[in-house]
Parts: C-alpha cells; sequence; structure tokens
C-alpha cells in the first residue's frame, strides 16, 4: 500500500490515496476505518467493471493486477491499520496547476521502474 510493486506495474496507494491513507480531495475516497469484507467488495467491484470513478479512473487497471491473494493481503493490511486522528482527506491542488506526479494516476513510474 505505501510502496507499490514495479514489477507488476502497481502503484502505491498513498500515491491517489494521500500520504495517511484518508483520500484526496475532491474525489479519491479514504481506504483506513473500514472493513476488510467491504474493501475486498470494491476491488471486486473495480475488478469487474460494476464500479467506476471520475477521470482518470486508473483503479479498474491496477485492480486487475492483483492476484487475489494480494488484493486480500491488501485489504487485510489496510483493515487493521488505526484511523489517523486527522481524518480530513488530503489537499490538491487548484485545477489550474496540474496535479503532481503522484496524483496523476497511474501515470507516475514507480521507484526503479521505467517509463
Amino acid at each position: 500500500a505505501r510502496q507499490g510493486d514495479e514489477v507488476v506495474k502497481l502503484p502505491a496507494c498513498i500515491q491517489c490515496h494521500g500520504e495517511r491513507l484518508m483520500g484526496t480531495q475532491p474525489n479519491v475516497p479514504a481506504l483506513l476505518g473500514l472493513p476488510a469484507d467491504y474493501l475486498m467488495a470494491q476491488l471486486g467491484g473495480w475488478k469487474t467493471g460494476q464500479r467506476k470513478a471520475l477521470t482518470p479512473d486508473c483503479m479498474t487497471s491496477v485492480v486487475r493486477r492483483l492476484s487475489d491473494a494480494d488484493a486480500m493481503a491488501v485489504v487485510t493490511w489496510l483493515a487493521a491499520q488505526p484511523v489517523p486522528a486527522d481524518t480530513a482527506p488530503a489537499a490538491v491542488p487548484p485545477a489550474s496547476a496540474p496535479p503532481p506526479p503522484e496524483l496523476r494516476c497511474g501515470s507516475a513510474p514507480l521507484p526503479g521502474a521505467t517509463p
């Protein structure tokens, strides 16, 4: 969740969901404080295409790269993390400024990866 996996080209969850995994304004949700079965159901929705997001919607491609075992490991880890005292989502730069690379869903190469 914090490092990603460059072998299978998975970005770290924090790239879009924020350093504290509490989401980013205006549309990226928090990942902490949720039960593992709920998180797994959400990943299943992305994997089957039943769930979609505003552009850039990279979750479908991200989730499809996860094996079932990896998806379970991620949601189990997320569900076990404490919720930070500050639950406010992270702010993003104004629309006039392009988002920083770490917030461009799936466009930022992982450390050590070649674009």
